[in-house]
């Protein structure tokens, strides 16, 4: 009987379209519904199928977290829904931008884009308690990582990461000194291709991190590689979609700041790129796994600074604790190019003498 009475004020939220007090009704739902799981269900494929014709761009953020948090319920009783994920991967790669995956299973960067939306850290507790029994370290300590920065004052996540960390030995690493590059082949990395694009328009200011290539461009050959290439204009995109907001508020010409700043990027793409293939990534994968220690203090660097919701764009934009997909292709596009690699990301800088001596590339930074 009350658990009817609880699945009532459930149905009452929907009819009313209340949908954020649906949300706090459904806290400790697990308990309260555990004899009528198909009826509880029904009441939130409703809830789904009401919301969805009603999202548009200026409720989607809101909404979008009724949404996720309704299907992650669902999910709790019915794991194998697959319309239900396919409903969450669509309003992730929406709120992302992001390409579409053919993945059954929901990739775990995207539960990471997920708590931008929700803030809630329940499924990712149980994924990293699932990933540490199964020992995928790196995983484990990227969703631990998330969650504390959500809930800080949970003792109970200090407690699980206590108990990676013991199982985790890093391997140390020799600290040596950067040395100028001279009559080498460089690939560039894509925040030094970046610099090279996005500085002022005019009078529309762009703020970026200057690196002077002239010098070195003396002595030694640039190159782009197709990854590198990929991520600049995935920037560009991004940035143009910023920019054009801005110019609506703003008295600058916002075509003309994109023609600029798309000839500037094809005028440094035409002329530095090289067509080279990366190979299957699983070798510089097992390399980087040597080094979580290391790895997560550079993670935790990366994101010291700037709101919560910063932070977590900043991690969502990895897959683990590993470097991010692309810069471990950008490393195997080096190796089987023969070429050596300028950066400035740790990612790179901090593994210097490992990357010299595994995979026989060299690593130059600005000094």
């Amino acid at each position: 009987m009350k658990e009817l009475r609880y699945l009532e004020k459930l149905e009452n939220d929907v009819n009313e379209e209340l949908y954020d007090l649906l949300v706090i009704h459904l806290i400790d739902c697990d308990k309260k519904v555990e004899n009528h799981k198909d009826k509880f269900i029904r009441i939130l494929e409703e809830a789904l199928k009401k919301i969805e014709p009603k999202v548009n761009e200026f409720n989607s953020r809101f909404f979008y977290r009724y949404m996720l948090i309704y299907c992650n319920k669902i999910l709790r009783f019915d794991k194998k829904r697959q319309d239900i994920k396919d409903i969450k991967k669509e309003i992730i790669e929406d709120f992302t931008h992001s390409d579409a995956t053919d993945q059954d299973k929901i990739p775990l960067q995207y539960q990471i884009n997920e708590i931008r939306i929700t803030y809630d850290t329940s499924y990712l507790r149980y994924l990293a308690n699932f990933l540490y029994k199964r020992e995928f370290y790196d995983k484990a300590l990227y969703c631990l990582i998330t969650a504390r920065l959500i809930e800080p004052d949970d003792e109970s996540l200090d407690i699980l990461y206590d108990e990676i960390k013991a199982k985790i030995s890093s391997k140390p690493i020799e600290n040596t000194p950067f040395t100028e590059p001279k009559d080498k082949t460089l690939a560039l990395d894509a925040n030094i291709v970046i610099s090279r694009i996005f500085y002022d328009v005019g009078q529309y200011k762009i703020y970026n991190k200057t690196f002077d290539l002239e010098k070195l461009g003396n002595y030694n050959k640039f190159v782009i590689t197709p990854s590198v290439e990929e991520e600049v204009k995935d920037h560009l995109k991004f940035q143009l979609s910023i920019i054009k907001k801005k110019c609506e508020k703003l008295p600058f010409d916002y075509n003309e700041i994109k023609d600029i700043l798309t000839k500037r990027c094809n005028k440094v793409l035409d002329k530095y790129r090289f067509h080279i293939e990366s190979d299957d990534i699983s070798k510089i994968k097992e390399f980087y796994s040597q080094y979580l220690t290391q790895l997560e203090e550079i993670v935790m660097n990366k994101i010291m600074s700037g709101r919560l919701s910063s932070k977590l764009r900043k991690l969502a934009q990895r897959e683990s604790l590993l470097p991010e997909e692309g810069d471990m292709k950008f490393l195997s596009e080096a190796i089987n190019a023969n070429v050596s690699i300028y950066t400035d990301d740790k990612d790179f800088t901090v593994f210097k003498q490992p990357i010299l001596d595994t995979f026989g590339v060299e690593v130059y930074s600005e000094m």
